[in-house]
């Protein structure tokens, strides 16, 4: 299925996203989530952007970034996802190193905030195919009817490598490409999940184990996901934990830091509270996996009625959409 098809099929169900930010919880149906997507296509196409056009989408919000993914996809355009500067103060070097990927992506326009629209500006002269630079907030004309559909060896997205071994390239990923990884994920000898399942991420959306996974897996399977922003759990690890108590959530991957942070920075009077007996399938990827630190966040957490058997330990890369193994 293309994108926007998966997400046609889930809106006819009851599900959606729960998005948690600052203490607050907005439960948004995946109906909703294609109707808003729906004017940001609208709006894409409005602006002049046509099929095969690249569009960077630097949104730190998922929803917002999530919205404007699934509308470049049904207006045919490719949206390519880029990581948001982690603060102002770090915005020209950022903007010097982003400007590099959007040469090398021939991007012909950026989504992104009010805040950074005026850097994304500035960059103009120096990428000569990219002409709109466009903000989320703004993006909210009439629905684009679903015509002209994506087919499934369409360009789906660009996702970029890590750049933890080289400069970061765009890995562009067809929509076939697209399904067949989530549906291996999805599937009997992956993660085996229903409509039942629920998902619980705060992994950043700019990465393949954040987006692909936990944030585009649910739209696949038609299930719950509830997203927590990246800053909350650095800040609090044990929101990330209560968010999987509170939703049972069912399946929930981070990397190994996010385990020993646990380990590390939670306290025990924090756990009394906690019930994660729903845990089914605790993922670990993205970086070396250390046994120790599986261990002893299973012991830490016995009480809670975590498993360890729980634990699914995977591998993955940009340049096979996610998931290898």
């Amino acid at each position: 299925r293309t994108l926007p098809e998966a997400l046609a099929q889930a809106a006819q169900t009851d599900h959606g996203y729960t998005f948690i930010k600052g203490g607050i919880e907005t439960c948004r149906s995946y109906a909703t989530v294609r109707q808003d997507s729906l004017r940001v296509a609208g709006s894409l196409r409005e602006a002049g952007l046509g099929r095969g056009d690249l569009v960077a989408i630097v949104v730190g919000d998922a929803d917002q970034f999530l919205t404007s993914l699934f509308g470049a996809s049904m207006a045919g355009v490719i949206p390519a996802s880029l990581y948001p500067p982690a603060t102002i103060g770090d915005l020209d070097r950022y903007l010097e190193l982003t400007s590099g990927i959007l040469r090398a992506a021939h991007a012909r326009a950026v989504v992104t905030t009010g805040a950074l629209a005026a850097g994304f500006n500035a960059l103009r002269a120096s990428c000569p195919d990219l002409k709109l630079v466009l903000t989320r907030e703004t993006l909210d004309a009439p629905a684009l009817e679903p015509v002209d559909a994506p087919s499934l060896d369409d360009i789906a997205l660009v996702q970029f490598t890590s750049g933890s071994t080289s400069t970061p390239k765009g890995v562009a990923l067809t929509h076939r490409n697209l399904s067949a990884n989530v549906d291996a994920i999805n599937g009997p000898a992956g993660l085996g999940t229903s409509s039942d399942d629920v998902g619980v991420s705060w992994l950043p959306l700019y990465h393949d184990m954040g987006l692909v996974g936990m944030s585009l897996g649910p739209v696949y399977s038609g299930r719950p996901a509830v997203m927590l922003t990246p800053q909350m759990f650095v800040k609090r690890p044990v929101e990330w934990l209560k968010a999987i108590s509170r939703h049972r959530g069912t399946v929930s991957f981070a990397p190994n830091f996010a385990y020993d942070l646990v380990v590390r920075r939670v306290k025990d009077s924090d756990l009394e509270a906690l019930d994660l007996s729903c845990w089914r399938i605790a993922g670990c990827g993205s970086e070396p996996i250390h046994p120790r630190t599986l261990a002893s966040f299973a012991d830490r957490l016995a009480a809670t009625g975590f498993r360890a058997t729980s634990f699914f330990p995977s591998y993955g890369l940009a340049e096979h959409v996610l998931a290898a193994t």
